[in-house]
Order: C-alpha cells, then sequence, then structure tokens
C-alpha cells in the first residue's frame, strides 16, 4: 500500500463510542500496544505474550469529562520521567508562539501564522522521532488517538511563564482531533478554558495528564463548542506539549530537517 495514498480522516471513532464503547465510562481501562522501541516504566507497561511477543502493552484509565461533544481525560498518559525528557528535549529551543492569521476553521492550504497580541507564550517544535522516548509518546498519542502515526504532526512544547496566555482559538478543522499534554503541575491558573461548552469546563494542568477532543463535527466543518483559551499561570512556569492530529498523512510528506532518526517513515524524494 502506497502510505502517500492514506485517506482523510473525518470523525474521530471516540466519538462514535467505537473506542471507549458506547456508554463510556469514568475511569474505562482503555490498553494499547505500542511497538517495542524501550521499555516503559513497569507501572506503565507490561509484557504481553502469545503472537504479539515483544510489544508493549500501556493500560490507561480515562474519564469522561464532557459528553456531546465528548472530551476525555487520561490522568497518568505519560510517566514522570517521559515529562521531564520533554522538558530538557525543548529546553534552548523556544521561541514566540504563533497562531493563526486567518479566520477560525480557515481550511489548512490557506492556514497562516505569525506573532499575535493573542498569544504570548513560547514553543519548541520537536522533530518526529527525534528520540526513543519521544518516539513512544508519539506512538501513544496516535493510539490513543485511534489514528495511524502518519496523520500526527509533529509535537509542540509550549511553555508558560506568569502571566502569560493564549485567548479563544480553534485548531481547525483540518485538524480532526487535538490531545493536549501536561508535562508538570500548576499552583494556581494555568487552566485550559472551555467556556462555550454546553458545561463549560477549566481542567487544571496535572503533571502526566493528556486531555483528549474532536475539533470538527460529523460532517467535517469544525465544532466551535470547542474554542478555548490557555488562562495565565500566576506564579509558577507551564508546560504542555500540543499534539494535532491531522486531516492528512502529515507525517510522510515531512522533509528530512522534520524527521529525527527514530522516525519510522523515510523521506518523500526515497519512496
Amino acid at each position: 500500500m502506497d502510505r502517500r495514498r492514506l485517506p482523510a480522516l473525518s470523525r474521530p471513532t471516540w466519538m462514535t463510542g467505537a473506542h471507549h464503547g458506547d456508554e463510556p465510562i469514568p475511569l474505562a481501562e482503555s490498553p494499547i500496544q505500542i511497538a517495542p522501541l524501550q521499555a516503559l516504566p513497569s507501572h506503565a507497561a507490561k509484557q504481553e505474550d502469545g503472537a504479539n511477543r515483544g510489544s508493549i502493552v500501556v493500560r490507561l484509565k480515562g474519564t469522561l469529562v464532557h459528553r456531546d461533544p465528548d472530551m476525555w481525560a487520561y490522568p497518568s498518559f505519560l510517566s514522570d520521567c517521559e515529562c521531564e525528557h520533554l522538558i530538557r528535549l525543548s529546553a534552548g529551543r523556544f521561541l514566540t508562539s504563533l497562531t493563526s492569521l486567518g479566520k477560525e476553521g480557515a481550511q489548512q492550504q490557506s492556514y497562516e501564522s505569525g506573532r499575535s497580541v493573542n498569544r504570548t507564550s513560547l514553543s519548541a517544535r520537536l522533530m518526529s522521532g527525534e528520540t526513543r522516548t519521544l518516539s513512544i509518546i508519539e506512538e501513544k498519542v496516535a493510539k490513543i488517538a485511534c489514528v495511524p502515526l502518519a496523520y500526527v504532526e509533529q509535537l509542540v512544547v509550549v511553555k508558560y511563564e506568569p502571566g502569560e496566555f493564549f485567548a479563544m482559538h480553534h485548531d481547525g478543522d483540518f485538524r480532526p482531533q487535538t490531545v493536549l499534554l501536561y508535562l508538570n503541575d500548576v499552583d494556581e491558573g494555568g487552566q485550559t478554558d472551555f467556556p462555550d461548552l454546553p458545561k463549560p469546563l477549566a481542567i487544571k494542568p496535572q503533571k502526566g495528564m493528556a486531555l483528549v477532543w474532536s475539533n470538527i463535527n460529523p460532517d467535517g466543518s469544525a465544532d466551535y463548542r470547542m474554542m478555548h483559551q490557555g488562562l495565565p499561570p500566576t506564579s509558577s512556569v507551564k508546560y504542555a506539549v500540543n499534539c494535532f492530529i491531522n486531516r492528512d498523512p502529515i507525517r510522510l510528506l515531512a522533509s528530512d530537517e522534520q524527521r529525527g532518526p527514530f522516525c519510522p517513515f523515510s523521506s518523500p524524494k526515497m519512496q
């Protein structure tokens, strides 16, 4: 199969209940299988016997924090070591965060970004498969979103100093899902705020937690109920990771400069 011809994504499977069950239950166990690149912490993984011997099965417990639109929180998605690895990996690479200069829900081909007074944080874009640990995390992101790894954009670590923020925005309808990872606890402030949900939510950062939501309606149009903002932390730094699921297999078209040594996809010019 020509990987470059992978189909565009539509409605995420977890919205339909195919992944979590028709009636999701808080703290429902969700097993995901990861390729054996390296061992995960013993409290988060186990070796599977049988035909898939050598693979790693990670069992995560997710909580449904909002229904219609569905939003899931996985409190132990990342280990402490994985959180610290991502913070170290991004050190010295932070630049002023950019944001869309077009209208909300703009098509990907017309998407332009630049500096904005609506976003004052810093960002560090990581290479796909830059380290073994990062490749494990990327695979987990793909599994929790129920998509092939090819659809996961490069991960971006974001850093909020006290008082920094990201005003109301939408992640774009060319990104069917968002997985947001929190790398540290924040004492006060720093919530991810969803004021337009039927039951408004403000999620407090929790080290290692993953938050998963859809950005689109069943017809593929932008779901503006998912407009959200990153509130400023009051007295401590906030670290998080933006993991966007693209409508297209974006990793298959990445340049060599965007690929690390553990990226499983070859350069387009080599295919």
